[in-house]
């Protein structure tokens, strides 16, 4: 649609924005809110006063935040509190960053140096909330949960057998590591839960609501067998009957 201002043509309202350099999205809102002419809008946000900090001038407050790297909220904040205008807020802002950057206190860590644990986690390609966490629960250095040497345990004995992790006594003993640990919830021993052969732990009698739990299984399913033997005696006559029939010997 074709949009006119001051005389001059353009496609639309958006091409006029863009020759302009005006948000095209601020004069529909402007437009809407206070019920000026699409126009009038346009020509407002045209006029708007510019904001100049430093020299550089702006479009608006928050471009010049942007610019200089710091929080739109806190410059709002500061100059209503303190009365002071956008360029000092700005300015008294960023001085305050570059302090607390300076007086940050950096991790060493391999005789590198970095400004926090994500930071470090980031180099070494590792997962900082797994890092945090493994420090937290084994009470170890960042440098330790780096390399994961938390993870070397006491060895595992097995009879007269050496084991340096689970997974390898597991495999040792055709066992899979879940199986193990749920022996484990059951009330196991470390030896019992590896050595037990898979059989004897699911052996009937040995709880009493497995036990149950089986006999039950075991009830059904000869009640079941029972009535599939009685219908497929059912079914035999029936097809020995409709055998004779056809043969002509049944009127």
């Amino acid at each position: 649609m074709e949009f006119v201002y001051n005389g001059e043509k353009y496609k639309s309202l958006r091409a006029a924005c863009i020759e302009k350099h005006v948000s095209y999205q601020s004069v529909l809102q402007r437009s809407y809110r206070t019920g000026e002419s699409k126009e009038e809008s346009l020509h407002a946000m045209i006029n708007k006063e510019k904001v100049i900090i430093n020299g550089l001038e702006f479009t608006s407050l928050n471009a010049a935040c942007k610019y200089y790297d710091v929080n739109m909220p806190s410059v709002t904040a500061k100059i209503d509190r303190e009365k002071i205008s956008q360029e000092e807020a700005i300015n008294l802002l960023r001085m305050r960053g570059r302090e607390l950057h300076s007086s940050k206190e950096f991790i060493t860590v391999y005789g590198n140096k970095f400004p926090s644990y994500r930071a470090a986690c980031d180099f070494y390609k590792k997962d900082y909330a797994r890092i945090m966490t493994n420090m937290r629960n084994h009470n170890i250095t960042f440098e330790e949960a780096l390399n994961d040497t938390f993870k070397r345990k006491r060895e595992i004995v097995i009879g007269d057998k050496k084991y340096e992790s689970l997974n390898e006594a597991c495999t040792d003993n055709k066992i899979h590591p879940v199986t193990f640990y749920n022996r484990l919830n059951n009330g196991m021993s470390e030896t019992e839960a590896i050595t037990k052969k898979k059989w004897e732990s699911n052996k009937i009698g040995k709880n009493k609501k497995t036990n149950g739990n089986q006999m039950l299984y075991l009830t059904r399913n000869i009640i079941i067998l029972g009535y599939m033997k009685q219908w497929r005696e059912h079914w035999q006559k029936l097809q020995l009957q409709r055998k004779l029939l056809k043969k002509g010997k049944i009127f």
